[in-house]
């Protein structure tokens, strides 16, 4: 008699680790991106990312465009990714290097295929069986933006990386302080990434990692203009 109510109670539970997609909204936002180097701050790079709504067939979806900049324009990689709108599992994923597509994924119902270039320059073909939805490992602020945030919640996600496999997202809510929600990403005894969440407007607001440190505003005028492939 039991067992109805506590399936039930999984299932809610389940569903209530999901991002929610209304919590996102269409935006293009400029971020800077610095490195303490001994007792200085330096500029690295800027990132520009767009979330827009669209539709794909007759499915709603995001097209969100993450573009990195660093070092100079040596480093160059812009990642584009179609997600559900309703809560952001993957559908379509490709990354570019230089100017050139490095990965491209598709993501179906039981499986993710696609290709991406080795490190000797041949094409690799990818293809992995999944169970249910999955979120896209390199999708990281708009999707911590999407989650049920609540202090003290411990959440976790199933991802896929292309050159990691499966695995998931751990997500530590410290708290919500000034209207901004405090993350701490990684697993336990392992170096983790802090995330500032906006809690209204949902949205990234900046990101810690080590040395590096990315916060909204910068100019990233310089993304809108074509990558140099000869930039190693």
């Amino acid at each position: 008699m039991l067992i109805a109510p506590l399936l039930s109670a999984l299932l809610l539970n389940s569903l209530s680790t999901t991002p929610n997609g209304a919590l996102i909204q269409n935006e293009t936002t400029c971020y800077t991106t610095t490195a303490q180097k001994g007792d200085k701050i330096e500029v690295i790079g800027y990132t520009l990312q767009s979330i827009e709504r669209g539709k794909k067939e007759d499915r709603d979806i995001f097209k969100i465009v993450i573009h990195q900049r660093m070092f100079g324009s040596k480093f160059d990689m812009r990642d584009s990714f179609i997600v559900d709108a309703l809560d952001l599992h993957a559908i379509e994923f490709i990354n570019e290097r230089q100017g050139k597509q490095h990965v491209l994924l598709n993501y179906g119902s039981n499986k993710i295929s696609g290709t991406r270039i080795a490190s000797d320059g041949s094409k690799e073909s990818i293809e992995v069986a999944t169970q249910g939805p999955i979120w896209d490992a390199n999708l990281w602020g708009v999707t911590f933006a999407a989650m049920p945030l609540t202090s003290g919640a411990q959440l976790r996600l199933p991802t896929f990386h292309y050159d990691k496999g499966l695995g998931e997202f751990n997500i530590q809510v410290k708290g919500l302080e000034a209207n901004i929600w405090q993350l701490d990403i990684g697993e336990e005894g392992k170096p983790k990434a802090h995330y500032q969440i906006g809690q209204s407007p949902r949205r990234e607001l900046g990101v810690k990692a080590g040395f590096y440190t990315t916060f909204i505003g910068g100019d990233c005028a310089e993304l809108a203009r074509p990558a140099n492939p000869n930039n190693k």
